[in-house]
């Protein structure tokens, strides 16, 4: 019998390989005992996920189905799922192809677990699952409570993530300062104290070459992220069931306590003055910039008193970052109204696309029959059971591809009749688009704008 020996470890530790080796060293002993050809060895490493599609998992079943082995075979249960229901949807799912599942722990084997009448009996194998996942719960509780009351005690808890500007003592369990990234946290606060901006701040630190958190370039964002970060105060947080917690003083702080705050009430301060221009954007998060994928954000210009969309990109990170790409307002809408328009006269094909809707359901009803024809030859035992089970698992796929197909035919069929109301209404449909967000929103998928020109990309 050719089988698949099945191995898991939960997390991508080191200290977990071992784990893996005796898991395939038992199975290979007990496939030289049995007699079993391994002929494969899955491992499913560190992805933290209990769910059917992890890619192991979806490798396993496919390559099973197709021929490659007739057995997986495990050391137990709680390598393949630590939740019972997903578990035995997989053993069930394995056992309708025919292929046969071992687990040596549990000493469960589904060719031999069997009701008189030939159906595969799962209680056995149901308790185990159980078991398993009631353990899994009870060691992240326990994982979790530890935390709780190692963070209260100032420790840190995560030593391969440490806050850029401290280092992780392995002895005392907490935080402290790193003195090269500690004086690049303490120059961007001096900066913002000082009345610089968070673009004037990346200049700077690129300027003098200092190293960004994790080797990545100097980003907006990550500047904001260490302003408003408490772990520089020297306090730490940690999560209970109903909240966010607060330990003060758990490590040296690199930015003094009063200061920190006062700075926040600056962030604060500036960011209602930001604020003050309130007039929206028709177009709001649907304009990119095609050279760096940022967003455009809608601003006013104070020299010539007319609004424009700005790269993000460029605002945040400069030059080297994008090119300061930037285009009126008001052209932009211009010649999005353009291409809407032409757009609008291309997709009034709802009868075309009614025809492929027919075409496709014709096709799925001919799968069906097909399926039908399958079980009857079955019933007459004019064809195995594996032969039959593959030929369902094909004639399955299939169908839901086009059902898939179906779908997307049936919502563009709304869209066209949702949009043809109304052109019906309204005389000029383009000027209800634009001033409308819910039919923007409809039609609209992005804007994209470079040196060359606009691209609108419709739904």
């Amino acid at each position: 019998m050719k089988v698949c020996i099945y191995a898991r470890k939960s997390t991508g530790k080191l200290s977990q390989n071992n784990t893996i080796e005796n898991q395939i060293k038992i199975c290979k002993r007990y496939a030289d005992k049995n007699n079993f050809e391994v002929v494969d060895i899955k491992v499913d490493v560190g992805t933290g996920r209990d769910d059917l599609n992890r890619f192991e998992i979806q490798e396993l079943v496919d390559e099973s189905i197709k021929g490659k082995y007739e057995c997986v075979l495990m050391k137990g249960i709680s390598r393949l799922y630590r939740n019972t229901l997903k578990g035995l949807e997989l053993i069930e799912k394995f056992d309708m192809f025919g292929i046969r599942v071992i687990t040596i722990e549990e000493k469960f084997d589904s060719n031999k677990s069997r009701y008189s009448h030939g159906a595969l009996d799962v209680s056995k194998i149901t308790m185990y699952l159980m078991f398993s996942e009631m353990e899994s719960n009870k060691i992240g509780e326990r994982v979790k409570l530890t935390q709780i009351e190692k963070a209260k005690m100032g420790m840190w808890n995560n030593p391969t993530r440490v806050p850029f500007g401290y280092r992780y003592n392995r002895e005392t369990k907490k935080l402290e300062k790193e003195p090269e990234s500690a004086s690049t946290i303490s120059l961007i606060f001096k900066m913002y104290e000082g009345g610089n901006s968070i673009k004037e701040i990346i200049e700077s630190l690129e300027k003098e070459n200092k190293k960004p958190p994790r080797g990545k370039a100097w980003r907006d964002d990550t500047i904001r992220y260490i302003l408003r970060n408490h772990v520089y105060k020297g306090n730490i947080f940690y999560r209970t069931d109903s909240d966010k917690e607060e330990v003060e003083n758990a490590h040296e702080p690199i930015i003094e306590n009063k200061r920190f705050d006062a700075i926040q009430l600056k962030i604060n301060s500036r960011a209602k003055s930001k604020g003050k221009n309130n007039q929206r954007s028709k177009l709001m998060g649907m304009v990119k910039c095609s050279s760096c994928g940022s967003s455009m954000t809608y601003r006013y210009y104070h020299y010539n008193g007319e609004y424009y969309y700005y790269c993000i990109g460029y605002i945040k990170n400069g030059k080297s970052y994008c090119s300061s790409h930037k285009i009126k307002a008001d052209a932009l809408e211009q010649e999005v109204r353009q291409k809407t328009s032409k757009y609008l006269n291309k997709i009034n094909n709802i009868k075309e696309l009614k025809n492929k809707k027919l075409i496709i359901k014709n096709k799925i009803s001919r799968l069906n029959t097909e399926a039908d024809m399958l079980s009857n030859l079955l019933i007459e035992n004019k064809v195995t059971k594996k032969h039959f089970q593959q030929g369902i698992y094909h004639l399955t796929n299939k169908i839901d591809i086009l059902m898939n197909e179906k779908v997307e035919i049936e919502q563009k069929i709304r869209r066209c009749n949702f949009l043809s109301n109304f052109v019906n209404q309204y005389d000029s449909i383009i000027d209800v688009l634009l001033e409308n967000r819910t039919l923007l929103e409809n039609l609209i998928e992005s804007v994209s704008v470079s040196n060359t020109g606009v691209f609108v990309t419709f739904k």
